[in-house]
């Protein structure tokens, strides 16, 4: 189909409907993009309010979104169903990124559901059956000590969510120092991940305050997938007993 074959208003659309698309691909880091659809030069009218109900990565969302694009094209002279395909292509790409894909926001050290992440009608999994081990390699610490925190398994996970408590006060302690795919929130001592992509192992330290010493634990979340994910993990940490006693 030539685009000269259409009213000049429809070269305008063509274009808001590329570029939209392409705004929401970047959005929401769907990094296999086709780059046959960036190209594309067919005259695709989509309206951008189509994109503003997307605001969170349902199936109810999805579903809705194809149906008003299919809608609105259905009954255009140049309809085809290519297109539809290579839509439905992008929401596919997308689907496999969590609702956050940049990691946890901050609230989600204080929310109703603290670690949880809010993934519509999906709730956590039994710790039962946690097929991760989240580790850290001491559960005292002394002025500016570092500990290590490692999370590991034998399947592939998207993200995590970890917070750094005092067991005395369970208030947030420490900090974490900067890593590779990480983003901090000092605000409550958490660390989550920063990009959606398949990962085997993550490992971050974290740092005591300069000039205190007692007991830290480790608790939050990692999810395997969008719907798939295990909150309120506590990291095992060995137990020092002569640091303990020593602690009181």
């Amino acid at each position: 189909m030539r685009l000269r074959n259409h009213p000049p208003e429809l070269f305008r659309h063509a274009f808001n409907a590329k570029q939209t698309l392409i705004d929401l691909s970047t959005r929401f880091k769907c990094r296999s993009f086709p780059s046959a659809l960036t190209k594309a030069k067919g005259p695709y009218v989509l309206a951008q309010s189509t994109f503003g109900s997307f605001k969170k990565h349902t199936k109810r969302n999805i579903r809705f979104f194809v149906e008003r694009i299919t809608d609105s094209l259905r009954n255009k002279p140049f309809y085809n169903r290519t297109m539809i395909s290579k839509l439905l292509v992008v929401l596919v790409l997308c689907w496999g990124v969590e609702s956050f894909p940049d990691g946890a926001p901050v609230d989600a050290c204080v929310k109703n559901r603290p670690n949880q992440p809010n993934h519509g009608q999906h709730r956590t999994q039994p710790l039962s059956t946690l097929p991760y081990r989240v580790q850290a390699s001491s559960a005292t610490y002394g002025p500016n000590s570092a500990i290590t925190v490692t999370i590991e398994g034998a399947e592939p996970f998207k993200g995590f969510f970890i917070q750094a408590r005092s067991v005395d006060t369970d208030e947030w302690l420490g900090s974490w120092e900067e890593a590779p795919n990480t983003t901090i929130h000092p605000e409550c001592s958490s660390v989550t991940h920063a990009d959606p992509r398949d990962k085997s192992r993550a490992t971050f330290v974290w740092r005591a305050p300069a000039n205190s010493q007692g007991r830290v634990y480790f608790t939050g979340t990692v999810l395997k997938n969008y719907g798939t994910f295990w909150a309120n993990i506590i990291a095992e940490a060995p137990q020092d007993p002569a640091q303990l006693q020593l602690l009181g």
